[in-house]
């Protein structure tokens, strides 16, 4: 099934949610993002095939010590669980339109193949205890093996608070899928400011000024931006000379955003191994920051 441009999707947020930390901050995220873009919500808790996750009390903190899913007579308590989750997201964060619901199967597939097939415009995933760098390569977390299985964009959630962004950083390239990134951001995060900014390898022909090259892809990525839908009041365009994984690292200390936003072209296979990613490599250099991916079609 082909996913729809970000356009032209559903006003759906689709969020994993297994009664962890983690998970709470993504929870949370998605409520704050559904509400202010007046979307529907829907919680996905995924009981793994092999053995049933553990459950956290959900009243009062979510985060509190987990119960063994046996314990709790397994798929039905998950089910009573994630009906509380729903009811306290309608009451507590305010989101009108929500719902609960639970699958099995692998959980970065089962959460894909919902966002996917539900026609979702973002699919919103806690992160836990990060991976080593070659275990990550080799292994992946459920957010990243869920991002490189479907097409729908994946928000990385590590911030706690439930406040909207402020500030969204957003490196583009100005290849097939910038306008897609840009499109995302303008829809779902319309009050935000923008910092849209493209790193250029250095210059090996001296016919064209340096200035000359830097003036002209700063107005296409300006032109860029505005077609979009960025509001040209709150948007920042910069073009910089350098390597694009070390230049967004430090564009992400200078401007300190709440969300870095951009396109992935890796998926998987020796080619990602041996040449990484420079989304894979801003998810796991990012920190705290929360980190949105738009994968290719597929």
């Amino acid at each position: 099934m082909s996913k729809a441009s970000p356009e032209h999707a559903e006003r759906l947020v689709v969020v994993g949610s297994d009664f962890t930390a983690g998970a709470q901050c993504a929870v949370t995220r998605a409520a704050v993002i559904a509400k202010s873009t007046h979307a529907r919500l829907l919680l996905v808790n995924v009981v793994p095939e092999s053995a049933a996750p553990p459950i956290a009390p959900l009243s009062g903190d979510w985060s509190a010590p987990a119960t063994p899913a046996s314990v709790l007579e397994g798929r039905a308590a998950v089910v009573a669980r994630a009906k509380e989750t729903e009811r306290q997201i309608a009451e507590e964060l305010g989101v009108a339109e929500v719902e609960a619901i639970v699958r099995t199967g692998r959980p970065h597939e089962t959460l894909a193949q919902v966002a996917e097939n539900r026609g979702a415009r973002l699919l919103v995933l806690g992160v836990h205890a990060p991976l080593a760098p070659q275990e990550s390569f080799f292994l992946g977390s459920t957010a990243e093996r869920a991002l490189r299985t479907g097409s729908t964009p994946v928000l990385l959630a590590r911030r706690e608070d439930a406040t909207p962004y402020g500030r969204i950083l957003v490196p583009v390239d100005l290849g097939d899928m910038s306008m897609a990134v840009l499109r995302l951001v303008a829809e779902t995060f319309p009050d935000a400011a923008y910092d849209v900014v493209h790193f250029l390898p250095p210059a090996t022909s001296k016919v064209v000024t340096a200035k000359e090259r830097h003036d002209t892809f700063a107005a296409s990525l300006a032109g860029l931006a505005l077609g979009a839908g960025l509001s040209p009041a709150r948007t920042r365009v910069r073009v910089f000379i350098g390597e694009p994984r070390g230049g967004i690292l430090g564009e992400v200390r200078t401007r300190q955003p709440d969300l870095v936003a951009m396109a992935t072209h890796a998926r998987t296979g020796v080619a990602r191994v041996l040449l990484g990613s420079v989304a894979d490599y801003v998810i796991h250099a990012a920190g705290g920051v929360d980190v949105l991916v738009v994968p290719p079609v597929r």
